[in-house]
């Protein structure tokens, strides 16, 4: 259950901050990251609150779990009924053809300073 959560989870939070990097103004990364990091602190603070729920929760991990997977799954379905975000298609001058460890030099590459 706890994997079932963190799959969950990250999905909420990757799309998140993509879109916030995609669709956000230059101005707007900071501020938005920000609203982002609260309403993570909010989520974390009624997970706390949904322990009270039961008087040994521990007993009830079952019930709870299962709760906030479906208070995550609820809010995945707004994120993509909301979030509209326009697929990167590739030009043909972006498409470069080379071994299979071009990726891999090229990363490699940034530690020199240069691509």
């Amino acid at each position: 259950m706890f994997w079932v959560l963190d799959v969950t989870i990250n999905v909420l939070q990757t799309p998140f901050r993509a879109l916030v990097s995609d669709c956000a103004s230059e101005k707007q990364q900071l501020p938005m990251q920000v609203v982002f990091v609260s309403m993570m602190a909010l989520g974390n603070f009624l997970a706390y609150c949904l322990m009270k729920v039961y008087e040994d929760p521990t007993a009830h991990m079952f019930e709870l779990m299962m709760i906030i997977c479906g208070i995550n799954a609820a809010c995945i379905g707004i994120q993509t009924l909301v979030a509209k975000e326009t697929p990167y298609v590739p030009s043909s001058n972006d498409v470069q053809r080379g071994s299979c460890c071009d990726p891999v030099k090229s990363s490699l590459g940034t530690f020199k300073g240069h691509r």
